[in-house]
């Protein structure tokens, strides 16, 4: 078998919002510019597990792209006794790109997909949370007296405290995977850890800050008729500022910085080094409650990196790429509620330009992602 080549990328999201919206959404905080961990939201219970404590009573499905159901998932957290929660999550993606050195050990296996299992209860003056994953997949071919197997794993324990003025969430992340074909085989062995943590700090007036910061390491091997170590880390942080016009109009300004490096060492080969810097990543947000049933959202979010690459073979010279990126984005959202139900739009912007179809004869789907919210009684 040919060497694999290991890329590890970490994007840290860092962003700020501060609102009244119990049972925010990915729709919600995408529609605002990527406001995600800045603001209390039920999809938090991931990077800060003892938030879902929360959010009982609830059922959420988040609907990432039009009929893909592979990019659709599920949750339910459900009250357990009268002061724990449990929740159970369905095809919810893996977090960070760490399956892409499963995918090139095990090319022909999907594994960025988990179930969840979530436990939640109260510990003193705070909320405790629990969140077990798991992810996995194999195949066997046969091809006439050969046999080629593949199998990949995906599993992560992680826990959390939170309390009203902090949340902090930590994981411990094992993927694997094998290729044999023959009497060839190829094996990947990994572990990641991380830590991610939030503070509110105490109001002024109708503004808020609320710093954020995020870490995370990985290392592991794989081993062919060549072997090759790797490690990656990544480590961000970031401030926001959320000011509350009045009850019914938020506006939401972050800045953020981070840094992903990962390092990849063949032996008796390169060794390659690849670096990205996000500095900064700056995000505007703005809430808006138009009726009773009706929320209006705008977001903006201006990102600007740098990203080295450095590979240095066993003899000869060194090769160094450096490149600086920015890119720029705005979105829309709408939020409808309808008693205990509530539906997240992300609204294609085109639409506005062309009109609908009978009007146009463009075919501009309405939106690009949805969350459903439902508060069981």
């Amino acid at each position: 078998m040919k060497g694999q080549r290991f890329v590890f990328l970490a994007i840290v999201a860092l962003l700020a919002a501060f609102a009244s919206y119990s049972y925010a959404t990915e729709t919600r905080v995408g529609s605002m510019g990527g406001i995600d961990r800045y603001t209390r939201d039920n999809s938090n219970v991931f990077p800060f597990p003892g938030t879902i404590n929360r959010y009982s009573n609830q059922v959420i499905a988040e609907l990432r792209g039009k009929n893909n159901d592979s990019r659709y998932s599920i949750g339910s957290h459900l009250p357990f006794r009268t002061d724990a929660v449990c929740g159970v999550y369905l095809n919810y993606p893996i977090p960070h790109p760490i399956t892409a050195a499963v995918r090139e050990v095990a090319p022909d296996l999907a594994l960025d997909r988990t179930a969840d299992l979530f436990y939640g209860s109260k510990m003193g003056n705070s909320d405790f949370g629990a969140r077990f994953s798991i992810a996995l997949d194999r195949e066997s071919t046969t091809y006439g007296s050969s046999e080629s197997k593949q199998s990949a794993r995906y599993l992560a324990f992680a826990g959390g405290l939170s309390n009203e003025q902090m949340d902090l969430g930590c994981i411990l992340d094992l993927p694997a995977a094998k290729q044999e074909v023959g009497t060839q085989s190829e094996e990947l062995s990994s572990f990641g850890l991380g830590v991610n943590g939030r503070y509110f700090m105490a109001q002024q007036g109708n503004r808020q800050l609320v710093p954020i910061a995020h870490f995370h390491y990985a290392s592991g091997s794989i081993k062919d008729s060549f072997e090759a170590d790797y490690s990656s880390i990544s480590f961000g942080g970031g401030i926001g500022v959320n000011y509350q016009l009045n009850e019914n109009n938020l506006v939401v300004l972050g800045l953020g910085v981070g840094l992903s490096q990962s390092t990849e060492e063949v032996k008796n080969g390169d060794e390659t080094t690849e670096r990205t810097i996000t500095f900064p990543r700056i995000v505007m947000g703005i809430e808006s409650q138009i009726k009773s049933w009706l929320v209006g959202r705008i977001g903006a979010s201006q990102v600007y990196q740098s990203d080295f690459t450095e590979v240095k073979p066993p003899t000869g010279s060194t090769t160094e790429t450096k490149e600086w990126d920015k890119a720029f984005d705005l979105s829309f959202g709408l939020g409808i509620n309808f008693g205990n139900f509530s539906l997240d739009a992300l609204i294609n912007e085109g639409i506005f330009f062309d009109g609908p179809h009978f009007i146009s004869g463009q075919s501009n789907q309405m939106s690009s992602m949805l969350s459903a919210t439902y508060n069981l009684p």
